[in-house]
């Protein structure tokens, strides 16, 4: 892979990048940035496997093209098989990435669309103001390979049609490798290609992908921070705290437990840094290295030079119960 890929594959997985994202109020696009860039990891240990296993009998001294049996860890598997399987998962692998990418664009440029409903139409259309980013993605989802790499994995998830086999001339070659057989999808006929063919094109992908981040940070490097919406950077229960790092906007959260000593009795924040009249956005607290991490917090009651000024109510329970979500809440003044 190219140096220059790696750097900048590092470059969004660092935490001057989580940073950065969360100085733009949108750090719930993180977990699906690292959830995409996870399995294109899970692409290349899985294409490593499918190259391997498609060398195990072939580079014996005594080669047998007939034969159809390979040990792994003891365990013999049929050839085509398992190499069915690797090829199939890293079809899966790249198009789950592909789908955590399209989240990912849609919670950092905050297009407000519902997790469920985020497809790439949904998507392109809410990009029509951000042509850069519009442009780099249509490159990338209209690509060739890549289109017929999303149509294998669609048209797999409800068929075993598309198992392939490999050919006696792939003794010659060193190495087996399954042809994915000719089909046809939605009234389009798509011919066979070479699963070898689809792995070895995984660095122009990466070339487009990147070009996508790319034009997504540019975006926001331009764009103002989302407003109305903080994150909770310290967590005082009882005395006893838990924090990563206060960032000038951050909130500090208050809580005493109830008498079992178990459940928290009430939550509250003291001289608050937004203009509480209108409706905010919080994430809550996710650094915690023991334990569960705190859910959603139904009710948070503010108070200003000593004084109760009102209370935060979350809107309603039907929202993203990720620990990197923003819980929206309207202020009731007393």
């Amino acid at each position: 892979m190219k140096k220059e890929y790696t750097e900048k594959m590092n470059s969004y997985q660092d935490d001057e990048y989580e940073k950065f994202l969360k100085d733009k109020c949108v750090l719930d696009a993180k977990q699906y940035l690292h959830s995409s860039m996870l399995y294109l990891h899970y692409a290349i240990t899985t294409a490593k496997l499918y190259e391997d296993i498609g060398k195990m009998d072939i580079t014996e001294p005594q080669k047998n093209m007939h034969r159809r049996s390979i040990e792994i860890l003891g365990w013999h598997y049929n050839e085509h098989h398992i190499l069915n399987k690797c090829a199939l998962e890293w079809i899966a692998h790249i198009s789950n990435s592909l789908d955590c990418l399209l989240q990912y664009i849609n919670a950092a440029l905050n297009l407000k669309i519902p997790v469920k409903n985020v497809g790439s139409g949904s998507v392109s259309k809410k990009l029509q103001t951000y042509g850069n980013v519009l442009a780099c993605c249509n490159l990338l989802w209209k690509d060739d390979i890549v289109a017929y790499i999303q149509t294998v994995y669609n048209f797999s998830k409800h068929t075993l049609d598309l198992y392939g086999n490999s050919s006696l001339l792939d003794v010659f070659n060193g190495q087996r490798d399954i042809q994915i057989p000719a089909f046809r999808y939605r009234n389009k006929i798509y011919d066979s290609r070479q699963v070898s063919d689809l792995i070895a094109y995984y660095e122009t992908f990466l070339g487009l992908y990147i070009a996508v981040l790319d034009s997504v940070k540019d975006e926001l490097v331009r764009s103002c921070p989302v407003q109305n919406r903080f994150h909770i950077g310290e967590l005082v229960i009882d005395g006893h705290r838990f924090k990563k790092s206060l960032d000038s906007n951050d909130l500090v959260l208050m809580a005493e437990f109830a008498d079992d000593g178990e459940h928290i009795k009430r939550y509250w924040m003291e001289e608050i840094p937004f203009l509480p009249l209108a409706d905010i956005e919080i994430m809550q607290i996710h650094n915690k290295t023991i334990g569960q991490h705190f859910g959603w917090i139904s009710k948070i009651e503010l108070f200003q030079d000593s004084q109760q000024i009102g209370v935060l109510e979350i809107e309603n329970t039907n929202f993203d119960t990720s620990v990197l979500a923003y819980h929206k809440y309207k202020f009731i003044p007393l």
